[in-house]
């Protein structure tokens, strides 16, 4: 032990000749100082951290030079503001994410923390057996009033302090109240959200702190019994907060004892697809691997995925990385095996045969595991594999322990800087069915009795929760009498308007009939159990996934990848009440007329195939001529700033109709989106991702006049409310006022036939 006390102190030395400093020249000056050094500018310079970080700096010092925030956002409600409202909402978007680089690079810091905390923070980054130690020397009452403002601090030594003062802070009067919303409970789960966020801004290079690896296991699930088959962690009761989609919550969960263990459960889960792979930038990581940790209920994930995420490379050897993958793949097959590789706008994916599994390549340079764990949407799926160690996220943990995934309003909306995705219904249900619901902590119920919401003009909804649940629930089942053969016929999960996660009363309908199903009242039709996060189809597209069952052929998948691609168009072509079919105006009167260059998926025999430039992803997209103007130039400095080959991301759909320079905002085209190789990656440069973001947006409201014909007005309108979406969270300091509003939301309205 007297070694150890040498280093804290250095580390405590350290930083109060920093906090000195700090308070001495001011921060803005220690900025300056700091980023006029010209080792330090070279290596921005001439590095990633030149496209973001760099440039945020250069904002800072605008903003404080007195530069004008930006302009109010235009009206939706016509046509000829779409244009300038997407680029507005890039601009702003790239602005927030350079800001929130630079805020990495000072320290996640926007004030100067009391000096105590700097040093323990400065401790929290130390080796955790250290921390310990040093923890252990600390005053109970001292850490009980503190530990829970540590966020940097690993979750495994949170708990293993914890638990220690659990048997000796007794005899030094420390009392733990588990029994109330701001009990022991409470504190645990509210300190993983605050050291998420911690971890969004921490050091990439050391991505292995605040991980939780399966050898800490008896650290992070304290109350515990193990074998040489099994770990087997007994849940806590009666958890603080509001509970939904937790029927039948089992009060145990086992999981495999070791690494070696789970390693040869994922081996034979995985078919040995990845036998011999060079495991460098690689991670597996969501639903497979969470099934390969559980020793029971293999069941569920008979048609999973192994989902395959490329970290640190760049997009030339992120490509060689999954040509490589594809190898180890197509060389681990029975002898005689054909192959065939999809692509999409966000994925890779490699077939074989049934039930051999799926590799999907997930199309995101992401700089670590810890990120491609960050951007997980559900707590439970946020752990990964990397061929030697399975990592969690502390919430992947907590899930484990609890049975529970937490709900934040990042669930609904995803992270405010797109660093978590938001999440499907059907991915909620999906895991409700494996035994893991949705868990509303006592801060956020609390929080609707004294959240104001700004600007309310209409009604909410009650904000009680029990209340308003009861409501939903007593309507839904009305509903469903009046409307089904109830109880005989079984019924899609789908059956109500408006199925979707965009308010707690919208969720609560489909949560009534899972309930009923789950107690035998009536058949729910599992629609859920296959779906993909990253299905870039549009909104309302009817195709099914082509079956993966013992039916699938390649042959007939390669007809179906035909197929649904020729259904792109065809709704736009047919004749509206006008006498003229939309795309008749841009030179289109039949579908075969452009399909042969409509591509939403590619399939060939082999990668190299796939990713030659006659299998490019190409995406038709009607928007105003002058953002085509605006998204082309923006990606081509991207890729200029990359160090990639220029190329037009929109090009008119058909050869002759040029719209450039045609005046007016007003002016629609139809152009095609296309995805190289290059551009396929996510996350190589933030302008990029921003432009593809609203390209989405504009393809999202193109195919709602499938049904319903079109109308400038109302175009203009489901545009500014898709862009409107994605800015509904633009800072984090409102996420209880987001809550209240998405509680508060009225559902869609759906009229009770007659009895």
């Amino acid at each position: 032990m007297a070694t150890m006390k040498p280093q804290c102190l250095m580390i405590r030395s350290r930083f109060v000749c920093a906090l000195t400093l700090w308070h001495y020249i001011g921060c803005r000056a220690f900025t300056a100082l700091l980023f006029r050094s010209s080792p330090l500018r070279t290596f921005l310079v001439g590095s990633r951290v030149k496209n973001s970080a760099f440039h945020a700096i250069m904002m800072f010092q605008a903003r404080n030079r007195g530069q004008s925030p930006p302009i109010p956002l235009p009206s939706g409600r016509h046509w000829v503001n779409s244009s300038r409202r997407a680029q507005e909402t890039i601009e702003r978007h790239v602005e927030a994410h350079e800001q929130h680089c630079l805020q990495q690079l000072g320290g996640g810091y926007d004030h100067v923390p009391p000096l105590a905390d700097l040093v323990a923070h400065r401790l929290c980054m130390a080796d955790p057996n250290i921390i310990v130690d040093s923890l252990a020397e600390l005053p109970p009452v001292f850490l009980q009033n503190n530990i829970w403002k540590w966020h940097p601090m690993p979750y495994t030594v949170l708990r293993q302090t914890i638990l220690r003062l659990l048997y000796n802070g007794d005899a030094e009067g420390v009392e733990w109240d588990q029994s109330t919303s701001t009990g022991l409970h409470s504190n645990i789960d509210e300190w993983i959200i605050a050291n998420e966020k911690w971890l969004r801004n921490a050091d990439p290079v050391q991505w292995q702190h605040g991980l939780v690896r399966l050898e800490d296991a008896e650290h992070v699930f304290p109350d515990h019994t193990l074998t040489k088959s099994e770990r087997t962690v007994t849940r806590p009761r009666n958890l603080p907060g509001f509970q939904i989609l937790s029927f039948g919550g089992a009060p145990r969960v086992a999981i495999r004892p070791s690494t070696a263990a789970f390693k040869k459960h994922f081996d034979r889960m995985s078919d040995k697809l990845l036998q011999d792979l060079d495991w460098s930038n690689v991670l597996v990581a969501g639903g497979i691997v969470l099934g390969a940790l559980l020793c029971s209920n293999q069941h569920h994930w008979k048609s999973s995925d192994l989902d395959i995420y490329i970290y640190g490379l760049s997009p030339a050897n992120a490509n060689k990385k999954i040509q490589h993958i594809f190898q180890t793949f197509s060389a681990n097959l029975p002898p005689g095996t054909r192959t065939f590789a999809v692509r999409n706008s966000k994925t890779i994916t490699f077939y074989a045969k049934y039930p051999l599994r799926r590799i999907q390549i997930v199309l995101k340079l992401v700089k670590s595991p810890r990120e491609v764990l960050l951007n997980f949407d559900l707590d439970i799926c946020a752990m990964g594999w990397d061929g030697s160690n399975l990592w969690m996220l502390p919430r992947a943990a907590r899930a484990l322990e609890t049975g529970t995934n937490v709900f934040t309003m990042s669930l609904i909306y995803g992270h405010y800087l797109s660093d978590r995705r938001a999440s499907q219904p059907q991915r909620v249900f999906k895991y409700a069915n494996r035994g893991y619901g949705l868990r509303f902590l006592p801060s956020y119920v609390s929080s609707l009795e004294t959240t104001e919401i700004p600007g309310d003009v209409e009604p909410p909804l009650p904000r009680d929760l029990t209340l308003l649940a009861e409501q939903i629930r007593t309507w839904t089942r009305e509903w469903v009498e009046k409307t089904h053969h109830y109880p005989f016929k079984p019924i899609s999960p789908m059956i109500l308007p408006g199925y979707s996660l965009s308010g707690f009363s919208m969720l609560m309908r489909p949560v009534t009939l899972w309930e009923m199903g789950q107690i035998g009242e009536l058949t729910i039709l599992d629609e859920w159990s296959d779906t993909s996060s990253y299905d870039d189809a549009p909104a309302k597209s009817p195709d099914p996934e082509y079956p993966w069952d013992t039916t699938f052929t390649l042959t007939g998948f390669l007809t179906h990848i035909h197929a649904r691609n020729a259904k792109e168009v065809r709704g736009w072509v047919r004749t509206y009440d006008n006498g003229r079919g939309r795309l008749e105006e841009h030179g289109v009167r039949f579908a075969y007329e452009i399909c042969d260059v409509v591509r939403p998926m590619a399939g060939a025999p082999t990668l190299e195939l796939l990713l030659h430039p006659q299998h490019d992803i190409c995406l038709p997209v009607l928007l105003p001529c002058s953002f085509a103007v605006y998204a082309n130039d923006l990606v081509s400095r991207a890729q200029a700033t990359a160090g990639l080959k220029e190329t037009k991301l929109l090009e008119p759909a058909v050869p002759g109709y040029d719209y450039v320079g045609v005046p007016g905002d007003e002016k629609e085209g139809l152009f095609i989106w296309r995805i190289t190789p290059d551009l396929m990656w996510q996350q190589l440069d933030r302008r990029i991702d921003e432009v593809f973001e609203v390209l989405y947006s504009f393809r999202r409201v193109n195919a709602d006049f499938d049904e319903e014909g079109f109308d400038e007005g109302r175009q203009a309108q489901l545009f500014a409310e898709e862009l409107s979406r994605r800015d509904t969270r633009r800072t984090e300091g409102d996420e209880y006022e987001s809550f209240a509003r998405w509680v508060g939301k009225r559902p869609l309205n759906v009229r009770q036939p007659e009895a």
